[in-house]
């Protein structure tokens, strides 16, 4: 029905489940799409599409990912932020997950997994980079390591064991840079992309604060091109950090509806252009 070259996947934290649930839907009526970036839990769900984990991906989003922020897990984020840990939630569900469900040989088209490294640059991590199923994983774990939320992600890059650390590229962009320089369809989770100023990157805190302000200010960086189509949610979606199962359900729901309009509004173009 509909081909696109590139398709870029926003940040978001639970609002990703609007994002996959409307892609999803997409490709399940006959949507190709080539290249996909992701930035931030943009790029986990890039992994899964590009690897055509459909079903995978509705059950990460509906069974796992409620289980990753329970009762017990911030009663312990409440010790870790006591006594000054790097981060307030443990890696090891997200860690334990990304095991289980993602490995290279799964990966079915390109796709791209931005994070930002040490120094405060936007990397991109594409697919046929990746040697190993680690090196995959740690990107992934990477480009969600929110500062203040998680750890920081030691990327080891190179056969003498150095690493440079990684955490999510959403304090940059929340919106992945312009990839392959075609017509790309963007799915964001932002109502309002009103351009803000560029963030050059700074002190984890400086990085804990610009996540807030990009999470609660309804923002996202204005690096959009004319030729992009652009997607926003419509209605408004749960919290960015509202990962309870009905939130999550209900993020999910609204990008099944939407997509069903894109549809039925494709169709109807294709039958009146005959």
């Amino acid at each position: 029905m509909r081909k696109y070259p590139e398709l870029a996947l926003s940040g978001g934290a639970a609002r990703g489940a609007y994002q996959f649930a409307l892609v999803k839907t997409l490709i399940e009526n006959g949507y190709e799409f080539g290249h996909i970036s992701g930035t931030s839990i943009g790029a986990i769900n890039a992994y899964l599409l590009s690897s055509d984990l459909l079903d995978t991906g509705e059950y990460i989003w509906k069974e796992e990912v409620p289980k990753l922020f329970g009762r017990r897990e911030k009663i312990q984020a409440i010790f870790r932020g006591a006594t000054m840990k790097d981060g307030l939630f443990s890696p090891e569900p997200i860690s334990s997950m990304l095991n289980r469900f993602v490995n290279l040989k799964a990966i079915r088209k390109p796709f791209t997994a931005h994070c930002v490294d040490a120094e405060g640059s936007v990397i991109g991590f594409r697919s046929n980079m990746f040697t190993n199923d680690d090196q995959l994983r740690e990107a992934l774990r990477g480009a969600v390591a929110i500062p203040g939320v998680f750890p920081p992600v030691n990327y080891v890059y190179n056969l003498e064991g150095e690493y440079n650390q990684l955490i999510d590229a959403g304090v940059r962009a929340l919106i992945p840079p312009y990839d392959i320089g075609k017509k790309r369809m963007v799915v964001t989770v932002r109502n309002d992309l009103s351009k803000i100023d560029y963030y050059p990157g700074g002190t984890w805190i400086d990085n804990l604060l610009r996540t807030y302000e990009l999470m609660t200010g309804e923002i996202a960086r204005g690096d959009l091109l004319p030729d992009d189509l652009v997607i926003s949610p419509t209605p408004e979606l749960s919290p960015p950090y509202d990962f309870t199962l009905q939130a999550i359900e209900r993020n999910w729901n609204i990008g099944v509806e939407q997509a069903g309009i894109m549809i039925r509004k494709d169709t109807h173009s294709d039958t009146s252009k005959r």
